[in-house]
């Protein structure tokens, strides 16, 4: 996320906190991160238009799990401690739903 912050014209509420910031990388675009704070219900939100999608949970749904995930797959240092690959996932626009206990980033 850039140093830029935007308004979000999204409350804070149970369940969803909703930042807006520019791209780190200097590209037009805003990067949204939606934080569910509920441990047990799942929450929307509403992207303007299609984005890369990168949601961190805890494995197994576990958010105090040992290993963490990017879009489903484990974090995990590779051999001689290389990064994963961290490659985003494809969201359209409209009605999104976030999981319970996650915090995913919308890159638009």
């Amino acid at each position: 996320m850039g140093t830029t912050v935007y308004d979000t014209g999204e409350p804070i509420r149970e369940g969803a906190h909703v930042y807006a910031h520019s791209r780190k990388d200097g590209k037009d675009g805003v990067v949204y991160l939606v934080i569910n704070n509920s441990l047990t219900e799942a929450t929307t939100v509403e992207l303007p238009k299609d984005a890369q999608r990168y949601t961190l949970a805890g494995q197994d749904g576990n958010i105090r799990a040992t290993v963490m995930t990017l879009n489903g797959k484990p974090l995990v240092l590779g051999e001689g401690n290389t990064l994963p690959e961290m490659a985003p996932e494809a969201q359209a626009a409209g009605t999104v739903t976030v999981a319970p206990g996650t915090c995913t980033f919308f890159v638009l």
